[in-house]
């Protein structure tokens, strides 16, 4: 039976766990070793990483569809308010708040919503997700890359110190731990219509919350916002530079919110993430 998908409906709820299990698929996924994930932070004690959580929506039932062939994810906003500690569980809401078609693709958007044993807020963000419906063989239909002769200028600003990644198939599977997709095993992804492992778009944001972390720490993890197109598929083994630059400081309640331009960028500067990201300090 085929899912039914509109806007405004509501998703079965679920139990999220930062379990010590799940951060250390996180830290060997993406090689981020910061040290308040292991031992003591201005929080008090270890914390989860701050995007822990990254891959929550497919977790959800009801909002893909059928055919997935050629699927991609092409756009995330994420805003973060709380702290998830070792162990901790958050109960996560989701509802479809849109959904489109451009370019020959149907587009789903799903906003997710989750919130402590308490009740308190630890974060809210919305997952767009495109889907080639009228093709379930052969090689999927991707967006053309950007012109690799004239990359874009770099955005003007105060720099953010840069990351330097090259996603393996090792760190795949340590990410995406579990039964084989396209993330993390090369037969699944042809059978999807892609030539290679498809570098997961969590894996890049958790990348882009690592060079936040590491420049904002708790003004990330307490009032960090993201908001990101996915514009080109990054592919196993190409060497990835992760970039910001801090274009505007901005007075809020009692503090100032920094707001950046934020990137990921291949050897040839084509973008395969772009957009902003802000934290407090």
């Amino acid at each position: 039976m085929a899912t039914e998908i509109y806007v405004g409906k509501k998703l079965e709820p679920l139990e999220f766990i930062a379990s010590p299990e799940r951060i250390r698929e996180y830290i060997d996924g993406v090689v981020d070793h910061h040290p308040w994930y292991s031992r003591e932070s201005p929080f008090g004690g270890p914390v989860a990483p701050a995007l822990i959580f990254h891959s929550i929506s497919p977790m959800f039932q009801g909002w893909w569809f059928d055919n997935k062939f050629g699927t991609l994810y092409t756009r995330q906003e994420w805003t973060l308010s709380g702290v998830l500690r070792p162990g901790q569980k958050a109960l996560a809401t989701a509802t479809i708040t849109d959904r489109y078609h451009k370019r020959g693709r149907e587009y789903v958007a799903l906003t997710v919503e989750l919130r402590d044993a308490q009740g308190l807020p630890l974060a809210h963000g919305t997952h767009h997700q495109s889907f080639l419906l009228e093709q379930s063989q052969g090689e999927a239909k991707l967006k053309a890359a950007q012109a690799k002769t004239a990359p874009p200028p770099v955005p003007s600003g105060e720099p953010i110190p840069p990351l330097h990644k090259t996603v393996t198939l090792e760190m795949c599977q340590a990410f995406y731990a579990g039964p084989k997709n396209y993330h993390n095993d090369r037969e699944a992804a042809l059978a999807w219509g892609f030539q290679d492992v498809v570098i997961g778009g969590p894996m890049s944001l958790c990348f882009l919350s690592e060079l936040m972390t590491r420049r904002f720490g708790q003004g990330w993890y307490m009032g960090g916002h993201l908001d990101v197109k996915l514009v080109d598929v990054l592919w196993p083994n190409e060497p990835l530079t992760i970039g910001g630059v801090i274009r505007e400081r901005v007075p809020e309640d009692h503090a100032s919110r920094v707001v950046a331009d934020v990137w990921c960028e291949k050897a040839d500067g084509t973008k395969t993430i772009v957009g902003t990201a802000s934290a407090l300090t």
